[in-house]
């Protein structure tokens, strides 16, 4: 896959401004997100208010999360770096159908169960149904 890093976060060519709960407004690309995700697609496509003001509220999502979502559709790669942030990621990754990056984010939650998370990450393996996270996280609660 072709990277357009470069790009991610970068009003050069830009034609839609995604803004966050926090506020932030992230300039992106249309035909980059479309690509990738159909939710992306179908909101572009769609006459519906977004299509024409050019701008979607994320009314659920952060300006930290979405910048981690976009630089997977830009690049194909993730920085899952932490508990918090690859559960958000998981939430939108869902939300706008980009499969890879669910794995990526249920990968990333495996490798940090502990003692100190498996009761947080539990409770996401619960909520996403990911049988194979939530067997890890009782593993570790029970041993």
């Amino acid at each position: 896959m072709e990277s357009f890093f470069e790009y991610l976060n970068n009003e050069k060519y830009s034609d839609f401004i995604l803004v966050c709960t926090d506020k932030v407004e992230i300039p992106v690309h249309r035909v980059i997100l479309a690509q990738k995700s159909q939710v992306f697609a179908k909101m572009f496509e769609i006459d519906m208010c977004e299509k024409t003001d050019k701008k979607a509220l994320l009314g659920d999502i952060n300006s930290k999360t979405m910048l981690e979502v976009l630089r997977f559709i830009y690049t194909g790669r993730s920085q899952l770096n932490c508990v918090n942030l690859a559960s958000s990621v998981l939430y939108a990754a869902e939300k706008y159908h980009l499969y890879e990056l669910k794995c990526q984010s249920i990968a990333a939650l495996i490798e940090k169960v502990s003692k100190d998370t498996a009761l947080d990450i539990l409770k996401v393996a619960d909520l996403f149904i990911e049988v194979e996270l939530e067997e890890k996280c009782l593993s570790i609660i029970l041993a």
